[in-house]
């Protein structure tokens, strides 16, 4: 048996640590306190964005509301658009009027993940497609080069054509 180090232990219990204090400001973020105007709307599946509204700036102005995403897991520069969820997205830039759903965004990965699996197998289809045509090509190539071979060897012919039919 191995014994784990001290070095381990301290690296496990830092990873539990900063996970309880994830949750816990998910939690403080999550709480409607009156002197917050922007209230929490959700989150993605990896609880790596949190998404929040805020009414508009002006009150009783007819502009839309105020849409923000909280990166978790570090700065903005951290990340690049195509981290969040499309769905979510589509919610920030008021494409879409209400937020998406866990559900939704985790039917839309399978998906996604589906159709990259068939884009793979199209793929492989196609490569063997390639393969059999070039073969094919070179296997006539082949023949074509060994016809040519073969006149040569048996010299110049003469040729005549065919005599008419007589009516």
């Amino acid at each position: 048996m191995s014994r784990r180090s001290p070095e381990h232990a301290l690296q496990i219990a830092k990873q539990s640590q900063s996970m309880v204090l994830r949750r816990l400001h998910l939690i403080w973020r999550a709480l409607p306190l009156p002197w917050r105007s922007a209230r929490l709307v959700g989150s993605d599946p990896q609880r790596e964005f949190l998404f929040f509204e805020a009414p508009p700036m002006r009150e009783g102005s007819l502009s839309r509301t105020r849409r923000s995403v909280e990166y978790l897991n570090g700065k903005q520069e951290d990340y690049t658009g195509d981290q969040i969820p499309v769905q979510w997205m589509a919610w920030l830039r008021h494409t879409r009027t209400d937020p998406p759903t866990h559900e939704e965004i985790i039917q839309a990965d399978e998906q996604r993940m589906r159709i990259q699996q068939l884009a793979l197998l199209i793929d492989e289809k196609d490569r063997l497609a390639v393969l059999a045509t070039r073969e094919a090509q070179a296997k006539l190539l082949a023949e074509a080069k060994a016809n040519s071979a073969q006149q040569l060897d048996a010299g110049p012919q003469t040729w005549s054509p065919a005599p008419k039919p007589r009516t």
